[in-house]
């Protein structure tokens, strides 16, 4: 099985090896530097024969700069957590060329911009401007760092000042104060220093022994391929989205947060509508005046202004004739309409439904 960094766990390895399978992982490297280190000196590392497609077009044509891989392994013993058992893996460290470029590019990129971002702090903390108490320096400081990891090689104070040396600075401009604080930072260089030699360099850990290290790479390095291939099984599946023509629309379909639900389903299975709410055959719908009323005193959710006004769930003319006819069904046991029931039957509503707005609850 190959992974990625984030699956990497020592329960995960041992776990393999009971189930009788075998474990490729990528591993976090402050997990495995401290072996390294005991191990620098003694390490034979090998080129690794694997090139990317852009690396093997670079050899055969073109003068651009040719990056490789560089392989040495360390046989390494873990405990089983479950068990309390050790176990042997090897632990394959990589050198990319390419990598060592690409980190320590991206360290000076962060080293200059919160060098530009400290000095902005304290000449804003020496002209005395606003913000600059030691609160919202604090918070200017930590969006400056951010998530960098240059970040740990600054380090700042806020120095109060005394009141001879308050006295002693330039009287403020228009809109500025006294200065009361000093702002200092300082960079540490020599902690940069000790960070370069591990730069380009990555860990594998396996739970094989049989295979050699140079094939476990090139079948790590190709693992992007099969996840190509089955990328749709790695995403989340599809929902469909209904639109609206109007927004009166939504109640013939409207979604419920409690068990009315099946309520209205039926009757949007009874009663065939389209999107503006006109019925498409003649057939009566078969629900009663109770269903009608806990209907309309649905949850709707409006899916195109889901997050405005609420969607309002006063039955459409169409609606209310549909559910008149309803009505008059159930208490005369005909399909047919009496044809001396008055004309304002069909353009009016029960007097039990009401035309207000009902409050929806958002998911």
């Amino acid at each position: 099985m190959i992974s990625d960094r984030g699956t990497y766990s020592i329960v995960h390895l041992a776990r393999m090896r009971r189930e009788g399978f075998d474990a490729l992982c990528s591993a976090p490297w402050d997990d495995f530097r401290e072996l390294y280190n005991q191990n620098r000196k003694t390490l034979k590392w090998n080129r690794a024969s694997y090139l990317s497609l852009e690396q093997q077009r670079r050899r055969r044509q073109g003068d651009l700069s040719q990056e490789h891989y560089e392989l040495a392994v360390v046989r390494h013993r873990l405990t089983d957590p479950q068990t309390k058992q050790d176990f042997p893996i090897r632990v394959i460290f990589i050198f990319s060329t390419v990598d060592q470029k690409v980190v320590r590019q991206r360290r000076a990129v962060q080293i200059e911009k919160i060098q530009t971002e400290l000095t902005k702090i304290h000449q804003s903390v020496v002209g005395g401007n606003r913000n600059t108490d030691p609160a919202s320096i604090t918070r200017r400081v930590e969006r400056a760092f951010g998530r960098k990891q240059a970040a740990k090689y600054f380090a700042y104070e806020m120095i109060p000042l005394a009141k001879k040396q308050q006295a002693a600075l330039p009287a403020p401009g228009r809109g500025r104060t006294r200065p009361t604080y000093r702002f200092d930072f300082q960079f540490d260089k020599k902690l940069q220093k000790q960070d370069e030699p591990y730069d380009g360099l990555n860990a594998l850990v396996t739970t094989t022994m049989q295979r050699s290290t140079d094939e476990l790479f090139t079948t790590f390095k190709q693992q992007s391929y099969a996840e190509h291939a089955n990328h749709i099984f790695k995403g989340p599946l599809s929902v469909r989205p209904v639109f609206f023509a109007e927004r009166s629309s939504c109640g013939s379909v409207g979604v419920s947060h409690d068990d009315e639900f099946d309520v209205v389903l039926r009757a949007a299975a009874d009663v065939p509508c389209d999107v503006r709410g006109r019925r498409l055959d003649a057939r009566p719908p078969q629900n009663d005046a109770n269903d009608l009323e806990r209907i309309c005193s649905l949850h709707v959710v409006d899916h195109a202004n889901k997050f405005r006004s609420p969607c309002p769930t006063a039955p459409t003319d169409c609606q209310a004739a549909r559910f008149t006819s309803a009505t008059r069904t159930l208490d005369t046991g005909s399909t047919s309409e009496s044809p001396s029931a008055p004309s304002s039957a069909l353009t009016s509503p029960p007097p039990h439904i009401s035309h207000a707005p009902v409050t929806s609850t958002p998911r």
